[in-house]
């Protein structure tokens, strides 16, 4: 008895809960409706506003007529999934648009929608593992399609009441599944863990039935009232004690900073003062190092310029030396040249004087063989004066000759040159031999 009070009361509770779903969750319908107001038909939302239509079952009776088995014009709307019949049979897509003339037999059977479905749910009092109840509101969104079978696979295999019943029951129990391994601080910080696992078993599931799952979220988790509460004000306790903690830190860390600044300000000016001092160290070093070292250049510029001037003294000394032997030489040789030219000027007058003092007594022994000849001659062209007038004359001519080469010889030895020097020379050989040739 007691087994079947308690399984009675959870039915009853599960009732309880399954009718607080109904009238907060979407809910998904199919509906019948003529062709011309399909369209409307699939915009409405119902009376609560929480109605989706996903397929219209397609009213035949207002196009048809009993009269006539054709219907004369028919027009297909463009918007959702057309699926044509033959005599009640499946026979694939219907093109929207005009059709003309179409047998009552053929027509529209069902219009699916293309649009994308959003579909929420609420999963309440759904228990943790610490054994804490929370809501959780889940949306959904997917289509049907996207190619005519699927969509056909979707009408004659499932229907919207069926994917509006499994979408409720999946998610509830989903939801349920996965809450129920957690503790309820960690349910706000799994939702995207619970939406792609949801994620997963729609699709796994639905897809062989034409339903194309897009996304799954979770847009709400709330806990119950009191326990909201309560962690409410936890929160704001720790977030007081956190608050005060930080408070703590910052004094502490103020108190902290102050003595490391004043610590580093000390440290500051004992670096300054002893980089102060570091630096006139380094000056006086420095000051001391550029005296040494102007010191070493002057010392070092004067032996410079000692060892310069000494080169300089050597230099000119040898220039000197060689300037004074270069002269000595010089006037060596002017003495010894003035003295030769003197010398041979002297030797060739003496030899002038001998040659011409040669010549003169050469001369005068010639003028006086010539005179003693003369006389001999003259003595004898007297005694033959009468025999030969020719070699009178002759003889005289002669005479001439010789006193001339006389008078020239007592004169002394004639240089003759030039044209008129030759002139008189050929003049007198020329003279000389006609006077021979008269002989």
């Amino acid at each position: 008895f007691y087994l079947k009070k308690k399984k009675k009361n959870r039915c009853l509770s599960m009732a309880l809960r399954m009718n607080e779903l109904e009238s907060t969750r979407t809910r998904l319908v199919q509906r019948r409706s003529t062709l011309a107001k399909a369209n409307a038909v699939f915009t409405d939302t119902g009376p609560d506003g929480r109605e989706v239509c996903l397929v219209v079952v397609a009213d035949q009776s207002a196009t048809s007529c009993c009269c006539c088995p054709c219907v004369c014009m028919t027009s297909v709307p463009s918007g959702p999934y057309i699926l044509r019949q033959e005599f009640g049979a499946y026979r694939g897509e219907m093109s929207p648009g005009m059709h003309l003339c179409l047998p009552s037999w053929k027509g529209v059977s069902y219009m699916v929608t293309k649009q994308l479905i959003t579909f929420n749910a609420l999963s309440q009092n759904c228990p943790t593992r610490d054994n804490v109840y929370v809501n959780i509101n889940i949306s959904v969104n997917f289509r049907i399609g996207p190619d005519i079978e699927r969509v056909s696979s979707f009408v004659f295999q499932m229907g919207a009441e069926k994917l509006d019943a499994y979408l409720a029951l999946t998610l509830e129990e989903g939801m349920r599944t996965l809450v129920y391994g957690v503790n309820h601080d960690k349910v706000n910080d799994l939702r995207s863990e619970f939406a792609a696992e949801m994620l997963r078993t729609l699709t796994s599931k639905a897809s062989r039935f034409g339903v194309t799952i897009i996304n799954v979220k979770v847009t709400d988790v709330s806990l119950p009232k009191d326990l909201q509460d309560r962690l409410e004000k936890t929160t704001a306790f720790r977030t007081k004690i956190t608050e005060e903690q930080k408070n703590h830190e910052h004094a502490l860390y103020q108190l902290t900073n102050s003595s490391e600044q004043q610590f580093a300000e000390i440290e500051q000016s004992f670096k300054i003062k002893n980089a102060q001092l570091s630096a006139q160290a380094e000056r006086y070093e420095i000051e001391m190092d550029e005296k040494i070292a102007a010191a070493i250049s002057d010392r070092t510029v004067q032996l410079e310029k000692a060892r310069g001037a000494k080169q300089v003294a050597l230099v000119n000394a040898k220039g000197e030396i060689a300037v004074a032997e270069y002269e000595g030489r010089a006037a060596k040789q002017d003495t010894v040249e003035s003295m030769r030219i003197r010398c041979d000027s002297s030797v060739r007058s003496e030899q002038v004087n001998a040659t011409n003092q040669t010549a003169a007594a050469a001369a005068e022994k010639d003028s006086a063989n010539l005179l003693a000849q003369a006389r001999i001659t003259e003595a004898q062209a007297e005694g033959l004066v009468a025999e030969q007038s020719q070699t009178k004359i002759l003889f005289e001519d002669r005479m001439v000759l010789a006193q001339l080469d006389a008078q020239v010889a007592e004169r002394g030895r004639k240089i003759l040159g030039g044209q008129d020097g030759a002139e008189i020379l050929s003049s007198l050989v020329s003279v000389r031999s006609e006077l021979m040739q008269r002989a």
